[in-house]
Formats: structure tokens, sequence, C-alpha cells
């Protein structure tokens, strides 16, 4: 679980990220969880193959295999000063056993894409939103 707050987030802000991402398993399933300082931008989920790549460099950052990936956008990179508004980790663990990994792939020009490494046989996934904060919310079934 990485968490990182932003003490000072302001309502006229685009969804700022908040806490970045957070794993963790549940019945049937492993979870990751984006948060946001204020409402849930538009967002979609694709499944895609690897390798997966940083948006403004190139480079990658995970390998073969198959891959969520969670785009959303307009996500506040940094805010007034020009800090970032997420200082955790660029990868965090998964639960493993359907998820091994959540990777910031694009953290870019208003865009958030966090790659999700699955694993095993995981094929079916669920998305959905939450409220207080905005959160956006994978499953993916075991």
């Amino acid at each position: 679980l990485v968490v990182v707050t932003d003490d000072n987030p302001r309502a006229e802000d685009p969804a700022a990220i908040r806490e970045a991402v957070a794993s963790g398993a549940r019945e049937g399933a492993d979870r990751v969880v984006l948060e946001f300082t204020g409402a849930v931008p538009p967002y979609r989920v694709t499944r895609e193959a690897g390798p997966v790549m940083d948006c403004a460099s190139g480079a990658v950052l995970g390998g073969p295999g198959e891959y969520l990936v969670v785009r959303a956008e307009p996500v506040a990179i940094f805010d007034d000063a020009g800090k970032s508004a997420y200082a955790g980790e660029r990868t965090v663990a998964g639960p493993g056993n359907a998820v091994s990994r959540a990777i910031i792939t694009c953290s870019f020009e208003g865009q958030l894409q966090v790659a999700l490494k699955l694993t095993g046989n995981a094929q079916r996934y669920a998305d959905s939103t939450l409220t207080g904060p905005g959160r956006i919310v994978v499953d993916v079934q075991r």
C-alpha cells in the first residue's frame, strides 16, 4: 500500500492524484485502487500485451505478458508551484494471485496511465468508482 497525501487539495483543480496506487487481496480477487483528491476523472480500462512503456520517454517499464491498463484524464500532474502531485513509487507490488504489480506508465500532460501486470490465468475483471474520496477500483478475479 502506497499512501501519499496532498494536505491542501483545491476544489478548482482537476482531479489530482492523491493516493496513487493501493493493492490488496479480497475474497476471490486482487484489487487495485487509484485514489484522487477530487472527483474521478473520465477513464477506461483495456487489456494489452506487454511490454509496457513510459508514455513520455518510451523507456520499457514492464516486460512481456498481459496487462490491464487504466487510462484517466484530465489528471493534475503538478501543483501551482510545479511540484509533482504524487511522490510515491512508480511500481507497487500487487497481491500476486492475479496482479503481480501496478506500474505508473504515464503521468504526463494531464494523463495518468497505470498498467496492472496479470499473473496466471487472470481473465475476468470488473472496474468501478467510489466517492469520498474519488477512486477507480479494479478487481481482477483469481
